[in-house]
């Protein structure tokens, strides 16, 4: 008896939040591209205006795929290179080469970028320049 009031629990657990689905997420997958050339790695970020929720991903070779909060979010979207130069500090490290940011801050720390994210899966590229 005792095992099918636990079985029983976790059905209606299961049945109220797993069949549901998440009402305050959706899915936002796509590319991302920097003076036409994708964006070999870097982050994206969904960023509710009122900073209540934030969602981000890895962008690896032009590609993201997202969680992200429902409604009218702000996007930011960065990434690093490697320079030329090697870092002293880092000698020892695995990738002992500096790196510089080079998406423009208007696509993330002043973005200008924004998304309606709705629920379900939308797809949406950035085309940055």
């Amino acid at each position: 008896m005792k095992t099918f009031l636990s079985l029983a629990c976790v059905a209606v657990v299961f049945a109220l939040v797993g069949c549901s689905g998440d009402t305050t997420r959706g899915i936002v997958k796509g590319s991302v591209t920097y003076q036409g050339e994708p964006v070999p790695e870097g982050q994206i970020i969904f960023r509710l205006a009122d900073n209540s929720a934030v969602e981000g991903a890895i962008i690896k070779d032009g590609e993201f795929e997202s969680s992200a909060p429902i409604g009218e979010c702000f996007v930011q979207i960065t990434a690093r290179k490697k320079v030329g130069v090697k870092n002293p500090s880092s000698a020892q490290e695995e990738n002992p080469f500096a790196t510089v940011a080079y998406i423009p801050a208007k696509y993330n720390d002043k973005s200008t970028l924004q998304l309606n994210v709705e629920s379900g899966t939308q797809e949406r590229d950035f085309h940055l320049e």
